[in-house]
This record gives structure tokens, C-alpha cells and sequence, in this order.
């Protein structure tokens, strides 16, 4: 009987760990998915911002919006957070050198 109470015991320990896991991993899975959808947020806003220029000049590097917004799709869909903070803050560098 005793051994029936400790392999209950350990089970039910055993479960709580595996929850407790579970719920660690949730919460790194949606903290992962914040800072990609911040990210994406970013190089829209980045990229929108730069279409709005080049729209006043003669300058232009899509025919549309909707060229862009394809092109924006894409990148967002292929990209990780990193390398979409990294193309967004070449982006604002390269929109403050052309402002210089």
C-alpha cells in the first residue's frame, strides 16, 4: 500500500512539473510572438514612412501601395524579429542620412 501512495504521489508530482512546464513554455511562446509582432509593427511603420517621402519625389521605389505592402508582406512573413529589427534600423538610418 505504501508503495501505491508514492507512485501516486510521484505521479501527481510528476504532472505538476509537466503543467508548470507547459505554462513556462505558453508564456515564452507568447513573448516570442509580442516581440515579432512589435517588430512587424516597426518595419510597417519604418517602411510607410519612407513610402510617404519618396512619394514626393521623383524618386520612387514601388509603383503602389499595394507593390509595397506586398513586398512589406513578404518580408514579414520570412524575416525573425531580429533580422526585422535589423532591416528596419537600416531603414531609419538610411531615411536620416537622406534627410541630412
Amino acid at each position: 500500500k505504501e508503495k501505491e501512495e508514492k507512485e501516486a504521489k510521484e505521479k501527481a508530482e510528476q504532472e505538476l512539473r509537466d503543467k508548470e512546464e507547459r505554462v513556462r513554455l505558453k508564456a515564452q511562446r507568447d513573448q516570442e510572438k509580442k516581440v515579432l509582432r512589435k517588430a512587424r509593427q516597426a518595419l510597417r511603420k519604418a517602411v510607410l514612412a519612407q513610402y510617404e517621402v519618396e512619394n514626393a519625389s521623383d524618386y520612387k521605389t514601388w509603383d503602389s501601395f499595394e507593390d509595397m505592402n506586398e513586398d512589406l508582406e513578404l518580408l514579414c512573413s520570412s524575416l525573425s524579429a531580429l533580422e526585422l529589427g535589423t532591416l528596419t534600423n537600416n531603414l531609419k538610418s538610411e531615411a536620416e542620412t537622406n534627410e541630412d
